[in-house]
């Protein structure tokens, strides 16, 4: 695989290829292979380490975590959040900050944990609230995704029923505005199905 990278000073074919491998290691999960999605995502955290690219390190480790996840390895899961985001705090990478708490978000919702999931969302737009660039609204869009998600699955203080569900449809309305301004298909895709998902569980 790394004979196939282009070197970073290749700049964007590097992180192309990058991002195709961790594209394949998602495709892993998904495919419900997460042995192999685990290898796949630890690999690249260990290059991107080795480049000095912590955002993609951030991006691979979060997929590692998932997989984990899936594993049934959630202590695992927990130690490489911790392990990565004392590197990128260290470096003071915001984005790549913001990139693990919404991973965390997506493992404390797996594992029923609201308040834990509502709360790395909201640390995570706090690192990202003032900045502008369309990759971080892409990341700000997911985020906000991940919120509406933690809104559906309820069992949040003071917001249960419709109260759950408006705020799961301002989250999504927020993240479908972003994902168009930064003609993220994918994420308007996830943004309109919430919506719907609301709309019919709200009546």
């Amino acid at each position: 695989f790394y004979a196939s990278l282009c070197a970073p000073s290749e700049g964007h074919a590097y992180h192309a290829g990058m991002s195709s491998f961790l594209e394949a290691a998602r495709q892993c999960i998904a495919n419900a292979a997460p042995e192999a999605a685990l290898e796949k995502a630890q690999e690249a955290t260990a290059k991107a380490h080795g480049d000095g690219d912590l955002r993609l390190a951030a991006e691979a480790a979060s997929i590692a975590a998932s997989a984990h996840l899936a594993l049934g390895h959630s202590i695992e899961a927990e130690q490489m959040f911790s392990s990565e985001m004392a590197k990128c705090k260290a470096a003071n990478d915001k984005v790549a900050q913001a990139t693990l708490l919404w991973s965390k978000a997506g493992v404390k919702l797996a594992l029923g944990d609201m308040k834990e999931a509502l709360q790395a969302v909201q640390e995570g737009h706090d690192l990202l609230q003032k900045r502008g660039l369309d990759q971080e609204k892409k990341l700000q869009a997911q985020l906000l995704l991940t919120k509406a998600n933690v809104h559906l699955a309820g069992n949040l203080p003071g917001l249960q029923g419709l109260g759950a569900y408006a705020a799961a449809l301002e989250s999504a309305s927020e993240a479908l505005a972003l994902c168009r301004r930064s003609e993220d298909e994918r994420g308007m895709c996830e943004a309109l199905h919430i919506m719907c998902l609301v709309y019919l569980l709200s009546g």
